[in-house]
């Protein structure tokens, strides 16, 4: 790797692929990043108000693709993580009203992305295998009761952003170990959403985006 590393966390709550491309050209665009890291997709498909018909995320989804392509930033996309569906209907309720089951729909989302990837030639990290593991013990990787006292259900805990930064430094030192400006696309999870440092790619931030850029500045 190059010796100066710029990390962005460009992660926001709430966000879905309609608000990604809103904020394209801010977010990631203005930074001319060398790779964008995209993780979106569980918002689309559960977040009420903003719940999305699978080809209306694919066809998004594809268009945030083309974007990074125009400004010459390589790719690396994630698939959606598991969850816990008990905490998730009990804070949002109104996500139940869909014909396709919660489970139905990470498939499905998981299903575009890993094909998309596939079809693109694109880098993936498959966050739905590697977060685990994903249940209501201390151990858990989504915050949970037991493990943050949150009755959270969906986001990740300081150890699940650990994976999650390590698996993205070793796809990065691999394939674009000349990379200089990173940026982190993304909704909450991105953001690091209750933990330290939310929001930023800080040194000392818990946020996946912060532990990527300590990673890959440090000598191996």
């Amino acid at each position: 790797m190059t010796s100066t590393i710029e990390v962005f966390n460009a992660g926001f709550p709430g966000d879905t692929t309609v608000e990604l491309l809103k904020r394209f050209h801010r977010s990631a665009a203005e930074k001319q990043p060398d790779v964008v890291l995209l993780l979106i997709g569980s918002n689309d498909m559960f977040y009420p108000g903003h719940i999305l018909e699978i080809e209306t995320y694919r066809q998004n989804l594809n268009a945030l693709l083309d974007r990074i392509n125009n400004i010459d930033s390589e790719c690396i996309l994630f698939t959606a993580p598991r969850f816990l569906p008990e905490l998730l209907v009990e804070n949002y309720p109104a996500t139940l009203e869909h014909p396709l089951s919660l489970e139905q729909r990470l498939e499905a989302v998981n299903t575009v992305i890993r094909n998309t990837a596939d079809e693109r030639n694109i880098n993936l990290i498959d966050l739905y295998s590697l977060i685990d593991p994903v249940d209501d013990s201390i151990d858990s990787l989504i915050m949970n009761p037991a493990n943050s006292g949150r009755r959270d259900g969906m986001h990740l805990t300081a150890a699940g952003t650990r994976i999650m930064a390590r698996a993205a430094a070793e796809m990065i030192r691999q394939y674009f170990p000349q990379a200089e400006k990173i940026v982190c696309l993304g909704d909450s999870i991105t953001y690091g959403v209750y933990l330290r440092g939310k929001g930023t790619a800080n040194i000392d931030a818990e946020t996946y985006p912060g532990l990527l850029g300590k990673l890959l500045s440090c000598t191996v």
